[in-house]
């Protein structure tokens, strides 16, 4: 037998004898380690979920390696555990595109045990995730489908949380018609089979329908009705929300009195550990009631007490979804230098057992150079060879290695830039939004404090001033709120913009009962560099005809159109007024509303004209495009 044919006999027993102890041993660890891990999953989960309310981080911290640890066992009834568990973590702290992926996961798990009930609680989830990323339509189809899977299964449990849903989804996406539809069937249901709770749950969101459609006396007895129900069956919080929609109720209807009532037997209710939205939800009212009651003060407090509690909950978001951006860049980071450890281990090994036999080699070549001396030359020169292609190989191998450190490392490079890069975009986007938000809130407080200069003072003429005021800043809050909303994902339009602008100076001014308006503008919110300037010149607008427009006549109308000209834009305005008299001027000629108006028509790049001649319509014309915007000197 040749030695080259003893080497390979030998190299296949010694890998045969290494593969057995390897798999042997394997078999044994997992025989060990399987109670003791799955007793650790279940620990990480339960900590997860204990540290939700008070450390997030951690929270998302245990379960994503209660995930990790149930993927390595292969148990799928761990891995979809974790899973629900990750699920809940990110959507408690709103991480809305991680919490989508997870519940698909969780869905994935889910067919292919083929379980409808843990099927139609993962479409619950993933129906919650879409809505949280603005899919309203998706978020409903799930939501549909989670309630189909349960009904062939005559769960009568599983059937109500399935319609129980729905019906929170329909709120949701403000489909109320079908909401009531469906409401009704479900009380229809519960009454048949005598639940008292689904019963009460029933009514409560019969009565938030109502409320949500303006119809506040319709709402109430739907949720007193749920009330007494609810409290009787100890469901708190459901019971807490649904006193405060009860105190909103009475709050659309003016009747201060009883929303007080309502809104103190709620407040007692809430335990510290209550969830933040119940707890900030009772903070506006209680803003809303002193607003209503003109205490000021008070509601001044209360304003930035919500505005600070909302703001600690924003950026302590806004700091875990940087930390996780953090902990998954070091993951990356950690896993491709095990990589390149691990291949650079592989190739030492490779170099060292080819060495190994090479001397072995050598060795049983030199004891057959002493016994046979005819094959020294041969052996000796077999021996250099063997040498030199060693050499050149250790060469090539060193160079393969420089040149993967050398990529390795430009792409380490990369991967930083691009993190960094990705990190500066979401705290720009942030920054904006926060800037809106603040904003808003500013002139809201300036708002309030002019109110309260105003009630301190005599002269009806510095009266009207601040009056006046209140009114322009009040329409720069309206811009900056519509900014936010549409930076946050929300549609918004110009109709909707101005429809809110004109209707609170209508309340404002009480003319409300005796003046209708006209709005048409089916066109896409502006930029604020447009929307800013226009939102001023239709409430200066609005404000004088309200004020001098219709003296002496019993009612008015007032059109406000604005709609596309040519290259750019065009706001018609025009009012008519009917029970005697002439119409008013537009605007009074050389007063400081005109002066204001010219003035917001030049920043806009506009020109105003008065087409009918008689003072009861204006036309501005103007552009939208930055580089044309120039301010009013």
């Amino acid at each position: 037998m040749r030695p080259l044919q003893l080497k390979n006999l030998l190299i296949l027993l010694v890998l045969t004898l290494v593969q057995v102890e390897g798999f042997a041993g394997e078999v044994i660890k997992e025989a060990e380690q399987g109670p003791q891990a799955t007793k650790q999953i279940q620990a990480l989960i339960n900590s997860a979920v204990s540290e939700l309310e008070n450390n997030p981080v951690l929270a998302h911290k245990h379960a994503a390696k209660a995930l990790e640890l149930a993927e390595a066992s292969k148990d799928q009834q761990l891995e979809h555990e974790a899973l629900h568990c990750l699920a809940n973590v990110q959507y408690r702290t709103g991480l809305s595109a991680e919490f989508l992926g997870t519940a698909l996961r969780a869905l994935h798990l889910a067919r292919a045990k083929g379980d409808p009930n843990a099927m139609s609680r993962d479409l619950q989830h993933v129906s919650l995730a879409y809505m949280m990323n603005g899919n309203k339509k998706k978020a409903l189809e799930e939501a549909r489908n989670a309630l189909a899977l349960t009904l062939p299964l005559q769960d009568t449990a599983a059937v109500d949380r399935g319609y129980q849903f729905l019906l929170r989804t329909l709120m949701q996406a403000g489909e109320y018609e079908e909401l009531h539809q469906l409401a009704e069937r479900a009380l229809a249901r519960a009454s048949t089979n005598k639940n008292a709770l689904e019963v009460a749950r029933s009514m409560r969101m019969i009565g938030e329908c109502h409320l949500a459609q303006g119809h506040a006396n319709s709402a109430i007895p739907y949720l007193n009705k749920a009330s007494s129900t609810l409290e009787e069956m100890g469901q708190q919080v459901e019971y807490i929300e649904n006193q405060l929609n009860i105190a909103q109720a009475f709050m659309d209807l003016g009747r201060t009195h009883e929303m007080s009532l309502t809104l103190d037997q709620a407040e007692r209710s809430i335990t510290p550990g209550a969830p933040w939205e119940i707890k900030h939800r009772a903070l506006e009212l209680n803003y809303q009631l002193a607003k209503a009651r003109m205490n000021w003060r008070e509601a001044i407090a209360l304003l930035e007490r919500a505005k600070f509690e909302k703001d600690s909950v924003a950026m302590a978001r806004q700091d875990h979804r940087i930390t996780q951006l953090q902990v998954n860049y070091q993951l990356d980071m950690k896993e491709v230098d095990n990589a390149l450890l691990r291949e650079e281990n592989t190739n030492r090994a490779a170099v060292l057992e080819d060495e190994r036999w090479d001397k072995n080699a050598l060795l049983i070549t030199l004891a057959v150079l002493v016994m046979v001396v005819i094959g020294l030359v041969f052996t000796s020169r077999r021996s250099i060879i063997l040498a030199r292609n060693l050499e050149r190989k250790s060469n090539l191998i060193k160079a393969q290695h420089n040149e993967i450190s050398a990529k390795n490392m430009a792409l380490q490079r990369q991967n930083v830039r691009l993190a960094e890069s990705m990190l500066s975009e979401e705290e720009k986007e942030m920054l904006i939004k926060e800037m809106h938000h603040r904003a808003k809130n500013n002139l809201q407080v300036v708002d309030s404090l002019l109110q309260i200069q105003l009630e301190s003072l005599s002269d009806v003429q510095v009266k009207r001033s601040l009056k006046e005021a209140q009114g322009r800043i009040r329409s720069m809050g309206l811009v900056h709120e519509h900014l936010y909303r549409t930076a946050n994902g929300t549609k918004n339009n110009l109709q909707q913009h101005l429809e809110e602008l004109v209707r609170n100076t209508l309340v404002a001014y009480g003319a409300h009962d005796r003046v209708s308006i006209h709005v048409d503008a089916p066109l896409p919110i502006f930029e604020s560099e447009t929307l800013m300037p226009l939102t001023l010149v239709v409430n200066e607008l609005f404000t004088n005809a309200i004020k001098y427009a219709f003296d002496g006549r019993d009612s008015g109308r007032i059109s406000i159109v604005v709609r596309e000209s040519g290259a750019g834009y065009e706001l018609l305005f025009a009012h008519l007024g009917t029970g005697g008299g002439n119409n008013g001027p537009i605007l009074k000629d050389q007063s400081f509303g005109l002066e204001l108006v010219q003035m917001l028509a030049a920043q806009m790049n506009g020109e105003v004209t008065f087409p009918k001649g008689n003072g009861t319509s204006l036309r501005l014309t103007f552009q939208t495009e930055k580089e044309q915007l120039r301010m009013a000197s």
